[in-house]
């Protein structure tokens, strides 16, 4: 549910109860658990989930190469994330 909210509202800032009252879903976990519990970590969360508190949430579904410029994102370490994120997907599949 959460996932899917923020993917279908991005580039805007979204309160915890705005998600909720959409959703009709009550989330028990943080939404910095929610994030990581999606895989984004370190770099990538930098990048997509750029501000996240106990009461909102900033989605980026797309992000230029001039906006990734900008922003002070370590690539050696983003690809590490990219490479645990691949892990954690088939892992998923197998079960």
């Amino acid at each position: 549910m959460f996932a899917e909210y923020v993917s279908r509202n991005p580039n805007k800032g979204l309160s915890r109860g705005n998600i909720e009252n959409e959703t009709k879903t009550k989330f028990h976990k943080s939404f910095h658990q929610i994030i990581n519990d999606l895989g984004f970590e370190g770099e990538l969360r930098k990048m997509f989930f750029p501000d996240v508190s106990k009461d909102g949430v900033f989605f980026r579904n797309h992000i230029s190469e001039e906006e990734l410029e900008n922003m002070e994102i370590n690539k050696k370490k983003l690809t590490k994330n990219l490479k645990n994120l691949k892990k954690i997907t088939s892992r998923k599949r197998k079960k």
